[in-house]
C-alpha cells in the first residue's frame, strides 16, 4: 500500500503535482467524493464512492488509471485525514468551515451541516443567498451548466432525494 503522495504518484505513473491536486479535491469532499480540472487528467471530472466520470469517457485507460490512484488516496485520507493547509473551505460569516464545497463558473455554493444552512455566492452578480436546508442533511452537491442559473443545482439527501433550490427557505 502506497503511504504518500509520491508513492501514489511513482505507482501510478503521474506527477506528484497532479496526485497532490486529486487528493485536495479529495480531502475538501472528506474522502467521499471529488469533483477536479487538471490538463494532465483532460480537464475535468468527479470520483464519488468509486464511481469515476472524466471529460473523456472514452479513455478507459484513464479511467483504470484514476481509480487506482482514488482507491490508494481514500486509503492515506483514511490514514492521515485532510492536511491543515488546504484553505478552500473558507470561513463565511462566522458560520465555521463548510461541510461540502462546490464552485462552478461563477457560483459558489457552500453547506454548513451542523447549522443546516447552504450559502450561494454569486460572484458575477456580487450576491450571496443563504437558504434553510432544515429537516434535509445534504450529502452531495450538483451543478449543470445551464445558463448559470440557481435551478441548474441539484442537492441529494441522506435519504436519497434528489432536492433543487426552490425545496429549502430562503433566510436572506
Amino acid at each position: 500500500m502506497a503511504t504518500s503522495i509520491a508513492q501514489i504518484a511513482q505507482t501510478h505513473t503521474l506527477s506528484e503535482e497532479v496526485v497532490t491536486h486529486l487528493f485536495n479535491q479529495l480531502s475538501l469532499g472528506h474522502g467521499k467524493q471529488a469533483q477536479f480540472n487538471h490538463p494532465a487528467l483532460g480537464g475535468m471530472g468527479q470520483w464519488q464512492n468509486g464511481m469515476l466520470m472524466i471529460s473523456d469517457f472514452s479513455n478507459h485507460a484513464l479511467k483504470a488509471k484514476l481509480t487506482g490512484v482514488f482507491a490508494d488516496l481514500v486509503q492515506l485520507y483514511t490514514q492521515q485525514g485532510a492536511p491543515e493547509t488546504i484553505d478552500a473551505k473558507p470561513e463565511t460569516d462566522g458560520l465555521g468551515k463548510p461541510s461540502i464545497v462546490s464552485t462552478q463558473n461563477h457560483l459558489t455554493v457552500n453547506y454548513y451541516r451542523e447549522k443546516s444552512l447552504l450559502v450561494i455566492t454569486d460572484n458575477q452578480r456580487g450576491t450571496v443567498t443563504t437558504y434553510s436546508v432544515a429537516p434535509h442533511r445534504l450529502t452531495g452537491i450538483s451543478q449543470q451548466n445551464q445558463n448559470n442559473s440557481l435551478y441548474s443545482l441539484s442537492f441529494t439527501s441522506d435519504k436519497g432525494q434528489h432536492l433543487t433550490v426552490e425545496d429549502f427557505k430562503q433566510v436572506s
